[in-house]
């Protein structure tokens, strides 16, 4: 049910405010004020959302963009469509490279869930970035949506639809949001026309990554980017490195230090012992018992492989898991408990953070999930980081970290995929389950909040990367410094890290380097979108080792080079496009073109990757852009 829409014009800005009642109950009402202001580059597009009533409701929330006629746009969105895959389609060309529209569904930004049982639920489909470019080839003008990163965060998904009529929507559903007096939501969004060339989704590309700059480069300005911008490990392995393989062939730049390997039990990551003390290690996983950890002895490790021979190593931390066969009730904690016994320790000082009843939205919040979660092989349980108990103890790890270790470069951080789940337990004030009518928490926060206190306590001295399995979404990097991803997401990794940089998991070599063929797919697609593979070395767990028959070895130093000429460089955003004018180019099926730079050298790299062309000879046409 609604309103008659309120117009106000007034100096080119023009508002128009709704009031909207649910249909099968009166008392479920809501305010709609839609702002457009123009500026000298864009249209700015603001909508506010606030309940009318007490009466706390919820439904979707939805931005929709309707064209007329579709038969003829191109459509483009930085997505992660087919994955690293048979099925996977050049990221950077719309429409799959064809003329037209069709029917589909995004989730924002997740990619993976475990669910309770621990089943890996893969969701092939996403928007990494909310930015939807049109264009028509026969118009001289193009423009994209951009949605700012700095909206409220909500689970949800995109829905392209096109019509009988054949018109067509691109629509922007927004999930759990509550609709309450005082408590109003505000979502910007802006409309970037820019001129048309091939196709031009870098200069909304530009704008969004200027314009939230924050949410797309490194904020460790103090530390080199080259010592971390490389192929990368995650190993136990503490051994000497004499193989020049590792050495001079390839860019191996850092190794994020196995789970276990130095902390006693997943979620203490260093006890709180003192400078002198030793500790036994957790032998989960391939690693061996090490029952003499040691402050020093970490930094030494740290300090060797740096300087002899120039390797970053990233410690461990998880923000959601913690425990060992961990039996912990919700309850107020104790405040007494020893550390070596994750289960007193957590019913001493976490329990008030253990998260006991919760929704997941990997199955649309269909059902309540009671009880601990049980989130890995060693019976560790889901905690919030919002919540006293787990809040201070995640400050209090990071602190030891940098007090302690004297040669500390930063951390990896694994399990974004618990993102998706919604803690009954806390109110965030802006979370609602309509069909339990219950309020709710939003995981999503507890992980930006987890980042942000990481970056405060960071500063520009330390590194942030994290593990994008289960989320690629770029309003959760607002802290971030960069990417050490598993699973097969390619094209949205390389979107999300055009401007900071990215290593993705390779798990075998039949992955990667089996013939001729599968190397040249599985480096080349690496090379056009400047992600870096991991590294084949001792240790690596359920990840790519040296093999005996030499194969990865061989393909690796092939294309070692390449990879190493890229160190340093971030996707060029300020062209109106690079496009190949060779056989099968133009957005074909053959050639796909990159355009990568480096500020600090002014020099610019073009990638090529030929695919099904047999005449490698190809033009590039660069146009630049003012947007």
């Amino acid at each position: 049910m609604e309103s008659s829409p309120k117009v106000v014009a007034f100096a080119g800005e023009v508002n128009v405010t709704k009031r909207l009642c649910s249909l099968n109950s009166p008392s479920q009402c809501c305010t709609v004020t839609d702002v457009w202001t123009p500026t000298n580059t864009t249209v700015d597009w603001e909508t506010h959302v606030e309940g009318d009533t007490s009466v706390i409701w919820s439904d979707i929330i939805t931005h929709k963009l309707s064209f007329e006629k579709i038969n003829d746009l191109k459509l483009w969105m930085p997505w992660g469509r087919g994955k690293d895959s048979p099925q996977w389609t050049d990221p950077l060309i719309p429409s799959d490279g064809n003329t037209g529209w069709w029917n589909d569904t995004f989730k924002m930004g997740m990619t993976m869930i475990d669910s309770k049982i621990l089943q890996n639920n893969v969701i092939s489909e996403h928007v990494c970035i909310f930015n939807v470019n049109t264009t028509n080839p026969e118009a001289v003008s193009s423009f994209s949506l951009i949605s700012s990163p700095e909206n409220v965060m909500a689970q949800g998904h995109v829905n392209i639809t096109a019509l009988p009529d054949g018109s067509g929507v691109v629509a922007f559903h927004k999930h759990f949001l509550r609709l309450q007096k005082n408590v109003p939501f505000t979502f910007k969004m802006h409309l970037v026309p820019h001129p048309m060339s091939g196709y031009s989704f870098r200069p909304g590309m530009n704008y969004v990554t200027t314009a939230y700059s924050e949410f797309f480069r490194r904020k460790n300005t103090n530390v080199k980017k080259t010592d971390y911008d490389g192929m990368g490990s995650y190993s136990w392995y503490a051994g000497n490195i004499t193989d020049p393989f590792y050495l001079d062939k390839v860019p191996y730049k850092v190794n994020w230090d196995l789970s276990g390997k130095y902390f006693p039990y997943m979620g203490m990551f260093l006890p709180p012992v003192s400078r002198n003390s030793t500790w036994v290690n957790d032998a989960y996983g391939k690693q061996e018992r090490n029952y003499s950890v040691s402050f020093d002895g970490i930094s030494n490790q740290y300090k060797r492989y740096k300087e002899r021979y120039d390797i970053t190593t990233l410690s461990y931390l998880n923000y959601f898991e913690f425990g060992e066969s961990l039996e912990c009730p919700h309850a107020a904690p104790t405040g007494e408990g020893n550390w070596n016994d994750s289960t007193a320790y957590c019913k001493g000082f976490l329990s008030d953070s253990i998260i006991t009843e919760c929704v997941n939205w990997k199955d649309g919040a269909e059902s309540i999930i009671n009880g601990p979660i049980n989130v890995n092989g060693a019976n560790s349980k889901l905690f919030d980081t919002q919540l006293p108990g787990y809040h201070n103890h995640i400050k209090n790890q990071l602190s030891i970290k940098m007090n302690n270790l004297d040669t500390f470069f930063g951390i990896a951080v694994d399990r974004t995929d618990w993102c998706a789940v919604l803690t009954l337990q806390r109110d965030d004030g802006i979370t609602y389950i309509p069909k339990f009518k219950r309020t709710a928490a939003n995981l999503q926060y507890s992980w930006l909040n987890s980042t942000g206190i990481t970056r405060e306590i960071f500063g520009q001295n330390h590194t942030l990367l994290i593990n994008t399995v289960g989320y690629t979404w770029v309003p959760m990097m607002r802290h971030v410094d960069g990417y050490f991803s598993e699973g097969h997401d390619l094209s949205a990794l390389g979107l999300l890290s055009m401007k900071s940089t990215a290593i993705l998991w390779t798990y075998t070599v039949s992955e990667c380097c089996t013939e001729d063929s599968v190397a040249d797919t599985y480096f080349q697609r690496r090379l056009h979108l400047r992600v870096f593979p991991m590294t084949p070395f001792p240790g690596n767990d359920h990840s790519i080792t040296l093999d005996d028959k030499g194969l990865a070895q061989k393909y690796y130093t092939q294309y070692g080079s390449l990879f190493a000429a890229l160190e340093g460089y971030e996707w060029s955003t300020d062209i109106l496009n690079a496009i190949s004018t060779g056989p099968g180019g133009g957005g074909g099926t053959g050639v796909c073109v990159n355009t990568f730079i480096n500020p600090e050298i002014n020099s610019t790299i073009h990638t090529v990757m030929l695919g099904k062309v047999s005449d490698t000879e190809v033009s590039i046409a660069v146009t630049k852009t003012d947007i």
